[in-house]
Order: C-alpha cells, then structure tokens, then sequence
C-alpha cells in the first residue's frame, strides 16, 4: 500500500481542539450545554457552515429544535442515512442554503464542503472508532483557498479511539 501524508493541496490535516464537558451535552430539560451553545455562536458569526456530527439519530430533532431556538434560525437541518431528503439537504448545504448541518456518520467521508467547520459531540461514543474520527476531521481545510478550520472533539471520558486520532493526525502532519 502507499501512505500519502499530504492532501491533494498540500495542506495538513486540521488537528482537532479536544473539549472536556463534565455534564451532558443536553440537560434533562433538552437544552444544549452552555459552552457547546457559544462555540457553535462563534463559528455561526464566522459566516462560516457548520458539520455537527451527533452519535445517534433520536438525538438530532432534539439538537436540531434546540440550536432553531437559540438562534433564531430555520437553517438548521439534520440527515441520516434513511432520510429521503438527504441529497437534496447535502446539496443545500453545499450552496450556503443550510447553516447548520447535523449529522450521524453518513458524512464521515467521501464528502467537501468549502469552508465547513465540524463539531463531534460525544467523540468519546463507541460509534466512532479511529478511522472514522480521522475522516471527520478530514472534512475541514479540503480547498486550497482554505486549509484550515475547526474541528472540535466534545467527549465526557478521553477514549483510546480519541487517542489514537490525535495521535494518528499528528503523524501524518510531520
């Protein structure tokens, strides 16, 4: 096999900011955590699209009706696998018509989108293993106009999987 270290522009994979939460990303009364809420406000004033990637499809309507009451927003969408919507929300999201896209791991790869910034809530979840983690990270800095961004690793316990991501991103930027 052949290891290629550099992405087609030359560019580095994005090393993601890892984030500790000690409680849950969604309180019992189905709020999104605090923090969570200004990082996405943040990217959100960036003007910049935003990959929200969720562990289990109950979760997104309650992630979705949050972030549309936070912010005011009907351009925030969410898609999975079964969803008979979804090329045509990819396709949305792809043009700047969907701010916010949620997500399980259908667009883990194979996947562009210029400019995107992703967010991994619960990463420490046994759905994402290390290759998967990699590929999510490897959504953000695809253009050569743009390699660098966010991507940002939520976990309540830092997993073997989270490990081995770091450790594996690290090595192929050296």
């Amino acid at each position: 096999y052949s290891l290629l270290k550099r992405r087609f522009h030359q560019g580095l994979l994005p090393v993601p900011k890892e984030k500790y939460f000690l409680k849950p990303f969604i309180s019992k009364k189905g709020k999104i955590h605090p923090a969570l809420i200004s990082q996405i406000k943040k990217i959100l004033t960036m003007k910049k699209p935003l990959l929200i990637f969720v562990p289990r499809i109950k979760e997104l309507p309650i992630y979705q009706q949050h972030l549309r009451t936070s912010f005011n927003k009907n351009k925030i969408v969410s898609v999975y696998a079964g969803d008979k919507e979804r090329q045509e929300k990819v396709a949305k999201f792809r043009t700047g018509e969907i701010d916010i896209l949620l997500t399980t791991t259908i667009l883990e790869r194979g996947v562009t989108f210029k400019h995107v910034q992703v967010i991994v809530i619960a990463a420490d979840d046994p759905i994402y293993n290390t290759p998967s983690l990699v590929q999510i990270a490897g959504r953000v800095g695809r253009s050569a106009d743009d390699r660098n961004g966010l991507v940002m690793f939520c976990y309540h316990k830092y997993t073997k999987s989270l490990r081995a991501a770091m450790k594996q991103i690290r090595m192929m930027n050296k």
